[in-house]
């Protein structure tokens, strides 16, 4: 008898103290999240509109509202997330950038004459692209602007021996 009356008060000493673990533990609400309100026009008051002598029940003019011009634009632009380059830095992706454009333009000057299968065309097309994607990408991200010169450059390589 007494084994089992020290196996129950085992057991509810033991499911007393796992059940009291979750008082004392509390729920962290998730923070709200924060989201700017949306700017909202406000309309703007009209004066009212005598009536001429004469007029009974006609039309009322409708009142006057804002339009996309009374609206203030966005003051604020969103930063933009990059690499911070060194001069130094700049300037070798500078260098890299321009002889990879150089071989990808030098490539499709090579096959410009050639007749293209439907796939090379493509093909040069792709590099075309990855050319112009290149150029705009040198004015805000060199990195990028690096690695699609790359892709044209290696492309156009391709592009050439399979034209030979």
């Amino acid at each position: 008898m007494n084994l089992r009356a020290a196996i129950a008060l085992i057991l509810a000493f033991s499911s007393a103290i796992s059940s009291t673990s979750c008082f004392f533990r509390k729920a962290k609400a998730a923070p709200p999240a924060a989201v700017p309100p949306s700017p909202r026009p406000q309309p703007r008051e009209s004066k009212p509109v005598p009536e001429k002598a004469g007029q009974e029940g006609g039309p009322q003019p409708a009142p006057s509202r804002p339009t996309q011009s009374h609206i203030p634009p966005a003051t604020q632009t969103a930063p933009q997330l990059g690499q911070i380059l060194s001069a130094q830095e700049r300037q070798q992706y500078e260098i890299a950038i321009r002889a990879a454009l150089d071989r990808a333009r030098g490539g499709l000057a090579t096959v410009q004459s050639k007749r293209l299968t439907s796939t090379q065309s493509e093909t040069a097309t792709r590099i075309r692209n990855f050319i112009a994607q290149a150029e705009q990408a040198r004015k805000t991200d060199l990195p990028l602007a690096k690695s699609l010169a790359d892709r044209a450059d290696l492309l156009a390589r391709d592009l050439v021996t399979s034209t030979r």
